[in-house]
């Protein structure tokens, strides 16, 4: 029988698998939106070491408001989240990948619920295992790794891709 277990975004398996990343090498920084230091390590006390490790690589703002995070989100190379496969994740849609898609940001992510019906690997976005850090840190190694025109390629197709614009699907829904 399955239940309704913890948060659906698990931003601490997001920490955990840059962490594994950085020491392969990788060079990140993570800007969390909606939760603050504090409020996380309320949550996640044993991430303490693991943060101060990482340093100003991870950087969290809080709630802020909507605008903010949309340009944020448009600035971006890439938006990243991870969801353990649960009820709580396969209910609804994904809506952090349309968005970021939308704003023209690729999304790494796990294949979990609707996304592999939308993600159009090394397009809009990448998929990473969830659960396994060490592979999602190999997996997470050559998207970190891509060239500036790579990132650039992938945003334009993000923004070109019509996915979540309205217009791409009016005329379906209106018959």
């Amino acid at each position: 029988r399955e239940t309704r277990e913890g948060p659906k975004d698990r931003l601490d398996k997001v920490i955990e698998v840059l962490d594994a990343a950085l020491t392969l090498g990788a060079d990140f920084r993570l800007d969390a939106y909606g939760v603050d230091r504090g409020a996380y390590l309320e949550i996640m006390p044993g991430h303490g070491p693991l943060l101060e490790r990482l340093g100003n690589r991870v950087v969290f703002h809080g709630r802020q408001p909507r605008d903010v995070v949309r340009a944020t989100l448009r600035d971006a190379d890439f938006s990243i989240f991870l969801r353990k496969d649960s009820i709580v994740s396969r209910a609804g849609f994904p809506t952090k990948l349309a968005e970021s898609v939308h704003f023209g940001t690729p999304v790494i992510t796990n294949d979990v619920g609707d996304a592999a019906l939308y993600q159009q690997p090394g397009q809009t976005g990448f998929f990473i295992p969830y659960g396994d850090t060490q592979s999602g840190a190999h997996h997470l190694m050559p998207i970190l790794s891509m060239s500036h025109a790579q990132i650039a390629a992938a945003k334009a197709a993000c923004l070109s891709s019509g996915l979540f614009f309205y217009r791409s699907h009016a005329e379906r829904m209106g018959a």
